[in-house]
């Protein structure tokens, strides 16, 4: 089990904090790309978006 002490020292991590950060560059550039994507290629789009917020906004009781 996660503590959320353990939780919060994952969030203070360096590689925790650059992934995160990258992931947020990458949520933009996915809103972006979804006003021109091809048809088929919006639900792959869709999923890279909405598994990035998840990561993102995940919260310490998520975990629980």
């Amino acid at each position: 089990m996660i503590t959320e002490e353990d939780f919060k020292n994952w969030l203070q991590d360096p590689v925790t904090m650059t992934f995160r950060k990258k992931l947020k560059e990458d949520i933009a550039n996915y809103q972006l790309m979804l006003i021109n994507v091809l048809p088929e290629e919006l639900r792959m789009l869709q999923a890279h978006c909405q598994a990035a917020i998840k990561i993102v906004e995940i919260e310490w009781e998520d975990l629980q």
